[in-house]
């Protein structure tokens, strides 16, 4: 069996295309769980589960009560703590064999059809392996001059060995390449001020960075909402390592007209150290993962 699972707040696009890819590429279930919370605690819909009938593809698994055993005093660690169980409930109850592969990606994190097979092939060699993609902002061309290598892909095995998804994403694994995306805030400028105010990275809520009129004028300007001096933005052609679905003018909102093609991204060129753990220290990221 080929598992696929990801998270989901309100990206309805996005998961049609990687429900499509992914069907088409050859796995067997895909995994959609979402929360009743958000990671920073408010109450929001089960935005899927009431459309669960349009969605016959994919099993929805929801959390929400879970949250309740975060009780940690640092609200930063108790929102990744609240991500960490949504992510983790992605292989709960599934009779997952040691043989069996899972795919873990949150729901902007699209791989080509093209690219299952490669993955599978990677996994079953290596048993646990990341898997980079190329990072848009803000419109599916807009690429960042960061790579991206958050999806990974395990051997059943590997994972009932006592590891979880949460933990497995930020753990230093064989490197592959693929033509994967991640499409970060491919969304209006209220969604991206409502995704800050929901996601785990708490320190952004303040209103610099949600005020609606701010987020559209960077925006506009292709610049990183949050400052960030080192993050670069460049228009570039859509090709064909772009999912099929994509290349047709029901994305050309979300497009901007190119002044470039698509570099070449080897993979010695990723910084090995992770990412998250710049903003976290070991200590505190323990403290994330004790809870299932």
């Amino acid at each position: 069996m080929i598992y696929s699972c990801t998270l989901f707040y309100n990206e309805f696009d996005l998961l049609r295309v990687k429900i499509q890819e992914e069907l088409k590429g050859g796995v067997d279930k895909i995994i959609v769980v979402e929360s009743q919370r958000t990671f920073q605690n408010a109450p929001k819909p089960l935005y899927l589960t009431e459309r669960a009938k349009d969605y016959p593809e994919v099993e929805i698994v929801t959390v929400g009560t879970e949250f309740d055993a975060v009780t940690y005093p640092d609200a930063t660690i108790a929102c990744f703590q609240r991500e960490a169980i949504q992510r983790n409930a992605g292989v709960r109850g599934q009779p997952i064999q040691d043989n069996d592969i899972i795919i873990y990606a949150d729901v902007d994190e699209i791989f080509t059809a093209n690219d299952i097979s490669k993955i599978v092939a990677a996994t079953k060699i290596y048993g646990f392996v990341h898997l980079l993609q190329l990072q848009f902002y803000y419109k599916i061309n807009l690429l960042c001059n960061k790579p991206w290598y958050g999806p990974f892909a395990v051997l059943g095995g590997y994972l009932k060995s006592g590891l979880t998804l949460n933990r497995l994403r930020t753990q230093e694994s064989k490197r592959i390449p693929t033509n994967g995306k991640h499409f970060s805030y491919i969304m209006t400028p209220e969604q991206i001020a409502q995704k800050i105010k929901s996601f785990s990275h708490i320190w952004f809520n303040q209103p610099q960075y949600t005020d609606v009129d701010v987020i559209t004028r960077m925006v506009l300007e292709k610049k990183d909402i949050f400052g960030r001096g080192y993050l670069n933005l460049t228009p570039v052609q859509i090709d064909e390592t772009y999912p099929e679905s994509m290349r047709t003018s029901e994305w050309e909102s979300y497009t901007v007209e190119a002044v470039t093609t698509i570099p070449e991204v080897s993979v010695e060129s990723v910084p090995l150290n992770i990412g998250f753990l710049n903003e976290f220290n070991e200590a505190r990221y323990e403290e994330i993962n004790k809870l299932p």
